[in-house]
């Protein structure tokens, strides 16, 4: 409540010690003002993001510890600026009075002055010679300094064309959550139902898993008696597709900022192969398609981005 906020304001900003004076009401509506606004933005950003900025009691404390921070700050580098410039000012008057006694010894030194010029004029034609060997340093500077626009002018280029990449993988990326949007509980309970599916949903089943951290189930591998092989589809089956509406929710809200190497890796392979496309994909299943498109837009992504940095 406003007059909640007032009053925890007031407590510190119309201290004495202070010395905000007429000021001290205008201060208080102040920061009562940027509190409501962060609480207002928060709620948007809630809203359009899906992601909390907690605005609390504690911030509303420190954002009133800070501004009484800063001012008695402000304060002193102003007090500081102050005795810096009277100290200059000394300085100046000083100065003058010096220059005055300097100007009546150097009338006195003439004759001293004549005699030094000629020595001066000596040691002009020592810069001239010592000139012709400096201008001969800035020809080399200036061959150093080609040489560093155009490292400058290669590592623009690659920045460009990470950024260029980054411009194409957030259509993709774009594209994926849209294909999400529209997947639905029954596509996902139809490929949970298969018994036997075909490879384009076994791959993408892979695949979705590895990017979850799912562990393949080890099953019997019926070419070669004796020994095991990864099973992923069942192991999806259990732990993802089991529930579509948090698979779906899952792999919309995926934190794709922070991917671990280790796993992009993994995924690389799935990314490389020509079977694993969504146009591939969908001849065995809409719902893996979409599932598919997203993988890949996980690691153009997670590509593009390091690239940028």
């Amino acid at each position: 409540p406003d007059e909640a906020l007032k009053s925890v304001a007031r407590r510190t900003m119309l201290d004495p010690a202070l010395a905000l004076g007429d000021d001290g009401e205008k201060v208080v509506d102040f920061v009562k003002h940027i509190h409501q606004s962060v609480t207002a933005i928060s709620a948007e950003f809630l809203a359009k993001l899906r992601r909390h900025y907690y605005v609390t009691p504690t911030s509303y404390l420190e954002l009133l510890n800070t501004y009484k921070s800063v001012l008695e700050q402000k304060r002193e580098e102003v007090g500081t600026l102050k005795n810096r410039l009277q100290v200059g000012l000394d300085k100046l008057i000083s100065t003058a009075e010096q220059v005055a006694v300097l100007q009546v010894q150097l009338t006195e030194k003439e004759p001293v002055l004549q005699a030094t010029q000629v020595e001066v004029d000596q040691m002009i034609v020592d810069i001239t010679k010592d000139k012709a060997v400096a201008a001969e340093t800035q020809k080399g500077v200036e061959i150093e300094e080609a040489d560093a626009q155009d490292k400058a002018a290669a590592t623009k280029q690659i920045k460009d064309s990470a950024e260029a990449d980054l411009a194409e993988a957030i259509p993709a990326l774009q594209a994926a959550v849209d294909c999400l949007k529209e997947l639905s509980k029954g596509d996902v309970d139809e490929v949970k139902s298969m018994g036997k599916p075909p490879r384009g949903v076994t791959l993408t089943m892979e695949a979705v898993c590895i990017m979850f951290s799912v562990r393949p189930e080890k099953v019997a591998d019926p070419d070669n008696p004796g020994k095991k092989i990864n099973d992923y589809f069942t192991a999806g089956k259990k732990n993802l597709l089991n529930n579509a509406k948090k698979l779906i929710q899952d792999m919309q809200e995926y934190d794709k900022d922070n991917i671990p190497e280790a796993l992009i890796r993994k995924i690389e392979v799935y990314y490389n192969m020509e079977e694993f496309t969504p146009e591939v994909v969908k001849k065995s299943s809409s719902a893996c398609r979409a599932m598919c498109m997203w993988v890949r837009a996980m690691y153009k992504y997670h590509q593009v981005a390091l690239m940028v940095e």
